[in-house]
């Protein structure tokens, strides 16, 4: 009973937002670079304010947010990961080893995306 209650509400929220949105407004593209790297390389970012999609992004970055957090490894931010590394009990000759990812959306192969989205 609670899920089907739930989903109503999910579908009217979708509904709203198709409803209230701006048929003029365009999804607006543009990136950004970090500054104080040597290498300005750029990530790029895709807004969507008052349009079809606001609302449909809204509710599922919720979800994932949902599904993300209840992760065992999930750090809300890093000074969460520094608090739990500070608090582990580690021998003196441990070492820490921290790595980045980097490009990944530029690296992904947008016809496999393509057919794995449809």
């Amino acid at each position: 009973m609670y899920r089907g209650y739930r989903y109503v509400h999910e579908r009217a929220f979708i509904k709203h937002g198709f409803e209230t949105a701006s048929v003029t407004d365009f999804t607006v593209f543009y990136s950004t670079s970090k500054l104080h790297k040597t290498s300005w390389n750029t990530r790029p970012i895709v807004s969507c304010p008052s349009t079809l999609l606001l609302n449909l992004g809204k509710l599922i970055d919720s979800k994932l947010q949902t599904v993300a957090s209840a992760q065992p490894s999930y750090f809300k931010g890093t000074k969460d990961l520094f608090d739990h590394l500070a608090s582990l009990n580690l021998p003196p000759f441990a070492r820490i080893f921290l790595v980045d990812a980097v490009s990944m959306y530029t690296n992904i192969n947008t016809a496999a995306a393509l057919w794995e989205i449809a």
